[in-house]
């Protein structure tokens, strides 16, 4: 076949970019936002495993660096690294769990349960299954979605408890 007849690859349009940027930035900006608020150390650090309170401060000190840079990254069009540094971020939330203290793995009723199951089994999946994909650049609207579920399940956590709190208070 000629040179002159090939076929190039189509490029995506503008739409199909936002689409996939956009969830990105507003998941990056709000793990951002989050990790300023949490800079202060919490007193829970001194109820933790030597090993949960490492991990603790690692996360505090590095959630709002990734979240800037995984924003950054998305800006400017580096979707496959905005999700890496998102899945990192994933999973050192998920190292903060203190995985090593038995009373973390309490189940009581429905909403602990599901709580459990989530911050302990399925963020760490979405966060690692997320970051191999993005890392061989397969799948990309699959990473982007498992990256940003972690983030939005907290988000609509606290918007219940919001909503909670405003229909019965504290």
């Amino acid at each position: 076949m000629p040179a002159d007849t090939a076929t190039l690859p189509a490029k995506p349009s503008i739409w199909k970019k936002l689409a996939i940027i956009v969830p990105l930035v507003a998941i990056a900006a709000f793990e951002t936002w989050d990790g300023w608020t949490n800079l202060a150390i919490p007193d829970s650090i001194n109820q933790r495993s030597a090993i949960g309170g490492i991990f603790l401060i690692a996360h505090i000190l590095s959630q709002p660096v990734l979240g800037a840079a995984a924003l950054v990254l998305a800006c400017i069009g580096r979707v496959r690294e905005a999700i890496i540094v998102l899945a990192a971020n994933i999973v050192l939330r998920w190292l903060t769990a203190d995985l090593f203290d038995p009373a973390n793995w309490k189940i009581t009723g429905f909403f602990s349960a599901q709580e459990t199951i989530m911050n302990l089994v399925v963020m760490p999946i979405a966060g690692l299954v997320a970051g191999s994909l993005a890392a061989r650049g397969i799948r990309l609207g699959l990473a982007r979605f498992l990256v940003c579920l972690p983030t939005l399940y907290l988000i609509v956590m606290m918007v219940g408890f919001f909503i909670g709190v405003m229909i019965y208070g504290f």
